[in-house]
């Protein structure tokens, strides 16, 4: 596992990974900045398959660690945030994992990238534009269909933003820190959604839980009311 950690204006050594630093020189007002990279896995993306003048594409995946300043008026709609445990600078570290498809060679891509808005801890963009698919298994990384995103030099970057994902058939995750209260956990209502799928067939009993989904555990099973 190759782990790679930088302040802002150092240049990472070796494989230069251009998102990383257009990420970390982002203005003081985002919400979060990256201030480290984990790479755990990469190898040659569909075999190897040429994409017209762009060549061949890599498969990059790890982890992209981040922080979050509790004292930015614009993270003030976080919920919670200024329980979350700080760390010596104060400010909340989270971490979520994240897929880069890129050119073998940079030179030959378009130098714009795609940023991929995962669904449910899965890629969409190659289903979505390529008439292809990406699945999250390092052994078994889907296929890239028409190719169309390749050919016209796009590097493609899906990073996880959604916590309540379960860990299943390699879905990214996203790990986030426990907000506490006087040392404890923190409990309150919540609200759930629960989706029959099948209208024409009755149901006594559903989860509390989008498909797929954590849920946060039930206080005290015999309280109804709260």
């Amino acid at each position: 596992m190759q782990n790679v950690f930088f302040k802002r204006k150092k240049i990472l050594p070796g494989t230069l990974i251009v998102f990383i630093l257009f990420l970390s020189f982002l203005p003081s007002r985002i919400l979060a900045e990256v201030v480290g990279v984990e790479i755990t896995f990469r190898q040659v993306f569909a075999g190897g398959q040429e994409f017209g003048s762009v060549g061949a594409y890599e498969t990059i995946r790890g982890k992209l660690h981040y922080c979050v300043d509790p004292a930015n008026p614009a993270n003030s709609r976080i919920v919670d945030l200024k329980y979350a445990p700080l760390n010596k600078e104060g400010k909340v570290c989270f971490s979520g994992d994240f897929v880069l498809l890129k050119p073998m060679d940079l030179k030959k891509g378009s130098r714009r990238m795609l940023f991929d808005v995962t669904n449910r801890g899965s890629m969409t963009a190659l289903s979505s534009l390529n008439d292809g698919g990406y699945i999250n298994d390092e052994k078994n990384p889907g296929h890239p269909g028409s190719g169309f995103l390749m050919k016209h030099g796009y590097s493609v970057l899906a990073a996880e933003w959604n916590w309540d994902v379960k860990p299943a058939s390699g879905k990214l995750q996203l790990e986030l820190p426990v907000a506490t209260l006087d040392g404890k956990p923190i409990s309150q209502q919540i609200a759930a959604e629960i989706v029959l799928f099948d209208r024409d067939k009755k149901s006594i009993c559903e989860p509390v839980t989008w498909g797929g989904s954590r849920n946060y555990p039930v206080i005290d099973m015999e309280n109804r009311k709260d």
